[in-house]
């Protein structure tokens, strides 16, 4: 995450526990990069983690949605050399007045109201994202939404109207079969959100307090509420992150899948209910989720949220944290 760069959210936003028994976690320290790490304008020529990083995140953006990291290809590959496990982020932002004119008014949301527009804003938002890691061979079980302020793009001063936006974003991403996890800050976090209290995972930050104080992180209370996962810590030249102790078998950023959601969580779904691997939630999908919860007392409505994933998974479990570079 670029350093200064820095749910009561609906019910499609869940966290779910799993036995540490086959949880696999990143192990060693790791960073994470975006356009900073550029060595050409914008960037500023800053270092990549060097074959010692046990993670690195990649940032999508140039800092905000629809604009592109312009070094991503070369960063991917040096991930991809150094065999560290890979991760990525990106931005959530209020939509510009053109933005929110040109996606608005589709989506899952009621148009008709200003915050449905503002989360029909945020869901495209999230489907671009998703569209970049398709673009670019990214596999990864989930995605960091950064959510801080941002000078070319600010959030306005009504939380609700932020909280719309944020909230669309998460959607989309869950819908494309991709766990979520927020990075911010406690100041930044309540003065966009309003002290929004989320059960989705925490990538925090210590800024220049160095490592003891990332560590530290892991046990404190978080800006959302959340569990914290990473911890990061920076200085003028490099951005550090760890894995929290026992953060892997202690929670899992799994998605709420529905008819129409897709992605790698899809294929595990179908895999674990003995169905052919595919990445579509079908019809198929569906009448097999609804039985399989029927046969084991749950709630009936074909969508896969806390309940049904941990039913389902009484083995081991993928990385929910990390993927691998190409």
């Amino acid at each position: 995450m670029p350093r200064r760069l820095g749910l009561l959210l609906l019910a499609v936003l869940a966290l779910l526990p799993l036995h540490a028994a086959g949880a696999q976690a990143a192990t060693g320290d790791g960073g994470d990069v975006s356009w900073p790490q550029c060595p050409h304008a914008p960037g500023y020529g800053l270092p990549m983690p060097g074959a010692g990083a046990g993670f690195v995140v990649v940032g999508l953006t140039q800092g905000r949605p629809y604009a592109p990291n312009p070094c991503l290809d070369t960063q991917l590959a040096h991930v991809a050399r150094t065999g560290a496990r890979l991760g990525a982020y990106t931005f959530a932002a209020m939509p510009t007045a053109a933005q929110l004119r040109a996606t608005g008014a589709t989506g899952p949301y009621d148009s008709s109201t200003r915050a449905g527009r503002l989360s029909n804003a945020g869901y495209a938002q999230g489907l671009w994202s998703a569209g970049v890691l398709a673009a670019h061979g990214i596999d990864v079980p989930m995605v960091w939404l950064d959510v801080e302020h941002r000078r070319d793009q600010p959030w306005t001063k009504v939380p609700a109207d932020n909280v719309a936006v944020i909230t669309g974003s998460v959607r989309a991403l869950q819908d494309r079969g991709l766990g979520v996890g927020f990075y911010s800050y406690l100041s930044g976090w309540r003065e966009i959100t309003g002290g929004l209290r989320s059960e989705l995972p925490v990538w925090a930050t210590a800024g220049r307090r160095g490592r003891s104080a990332a560590l530290a992180m892991c046990t404190e209370a978080s800006f959302s509420g959340g569990p914290v996962v990473l911890a990061q810590w920076y200085d003028s030249v490099r951005d550090s992150d760890l894995v929290c102790p026992g953060a892997a078998p202690a929670a899992r950023a799994l998605p709420l899948l529905r008819r129409g959601s897709h992605g790698p969580a899809v294929v595990e779904l179908r895999t674990r209910l003995g169905l052919p691997p595919a990445e579509q939630f079908s019809r198929a999908t569906a009448l097999a989720v609804r039985a399989f919860q029927r046969a084991h007392g749950l709630a009936v409505d074909g969508v896969v949220g806390p309940q049904t994933w941990g039913a389902l998974r009484g083995g081991p479990a993928p990385d929910q944290w990390f993927g691998r570079g190409a």
